[in-house]
């Protein structure tokens, strides 16, 4: 049998995936991936004791394990490996969502002498607040822990940008050969530009942003840049911690700002293409994929110029960079509202960028490859 066994992220649920709409990207990949390794199953497994429940919703190919007893996670995760022994023992390799949790991967390698892929879409070590209270140094400090072990024992790990991989080889002394760039797939099938009628009377210039409302996304600035702005809309698709604090600012300064919830990633292509302008000003990135499924749409994106957005958006040319502050936001905004040539450019060549760059066809070439690498 031609299986592998994937493990979510630690904590992580197919309830939540489905919840904030990015259950339908992940299905997407994995049925491309197994259509083109020739894969008969992908274990999918979660820390969500009732997510079998959603089998319905994920292809046969696919098959959910879900949390089978009611222990606290991190318990759960160092049993992991017995619980499905039988389903580790029928793959060809192990395989992890992000760093976190991996030691149940880890576990899974040493106990079962299979090969180790350790994926991670960001680098927690360049992701943790150092001045935060003490409750955030704390988890820090275990998150850092947590990469250092599975930077320990892998045998080929895939990171999503040149930037990170660098920090990371410097960090924990690894083999250069042995930490790849993987960056995040894009569909350019399903995420293209629509050709739409636009009503020429409607001089609303209409922004979007996608993703968590927290605070690395940086919105308050994003809310304040619009403050002095005529004849634009901004809206915001997503849930988080900070959305009844950013609900309030927006009604208190009366800001032409409408908050969406969250949408299923299946009917993002569509919804992109009803904007003008793509919007996302965090204080960092991995290799965000809002941006990218905006710039395959053709979308003119603004982005901060921080590690992750940077990496993607070539100022003046795919894209358009702007500080973190409201003040530069709003210039950024005023620019491209102002010029629609300039829109065009930037969305024209930021399709480009995503054919040659992120194609889903061009990433899971290189994902097979490292399959065929470690299975040798």
């Amino acid at each position: 049998m031609k299986n592998l066994f994937l493990l979510f992220t630690f904590g992580n649920s197919l309830k939540e995936w489905f919840g904030n709409g990015s259950a339908y990207r992940e299905i997407d990949y994995y049925q491309s991936l197994t259509k083109s390794f020739g894969f008969d199953k992908v274990y999918w497994v979660t820390y969500g004791e009732e997510d079998k429940k959603f089998a319905k919703k994920t292809p046969k190919e696919i098959v959910i394990l879900p949390k089978k007893y009611h222990l606290p996670n991190f318990i759960y995760s160092l049993i992991l490996p017995f619980v499905y022994k039988k389903e580790i023992r029928s793959s060809l390799l192990v395989k992890t969502n992000q760093v976190l949790g991996a030691w149940s991967a880890i576990l899974a390698k040493k106990i079962y002498c299979k090969p180790l892929f350790l994926r991670s879409g960001y680098t927690l070590s360049l992701s943790i607040y150092k001045n935060g209270n003490l409750k955030e140094r704390v988890k820090g400090l275990f998150l850092l822990l947590a990469e250092r072990i599975a930077y320990s024992s892998f045998d080929l790990a895939t990171v999503t940008t040149q930037r990170q991989k660098k920090h990371l080889i410097k960090k924990y002394k690894l083999d250069y050969r042995k930490l790849l760039v993987l960056p995040n797939p894009i569909n350019t099938k399903t995420f293209k530009p629509i050709k739409k009628k636009k009503n020429p009377r409607n001089k609303i210039i209409r922004i979007l942003f996608v993703g968590r409302l927290n605070r690395v996304k940086n919105l308050k600035a994003l809310l304040s840049s619009l403050v002095s702005l005529d004849n634009i809309s901004l809206d915001i698709i997503g849930e988080g911690e900070e959305k009844q604090s950013l609900e309030h600012y927006t009604k208190e300064n009366n800001l032409p700002v409408n908050f969406l919830g969250t949408v299923e990633n299946s009917r993002l292509p569509v919804i992109y293409n009803q904007y003008d302008i793509y919007v996302q000003v965090s204080f960092w990135e991995g290799n965000p994929k809002t941006i990218l499924e905006a710039m395959a749409c053709g979308l003119p994106c603004i982005g901060t110029n921080v590690r992750g957005i940077n990496e993607v958006i070539k100022h003046g040319e795919n894209g358009w960079l702007v500080k973190t502050d409201p003040k530069s936001i709003r210039v950024g905004i005023r620019g491209l509202m102002n010029d629609k040539k300039l829109r065009e450019k930037l969305g024209k060549n930021a399709r480009k960028t995503i054919e040659e760059k992120y194609s889903l066809k061009k990433v899971l070439k290189r994902e097979i490859e490292i399959y065929n690498r470690l299975l040798k």
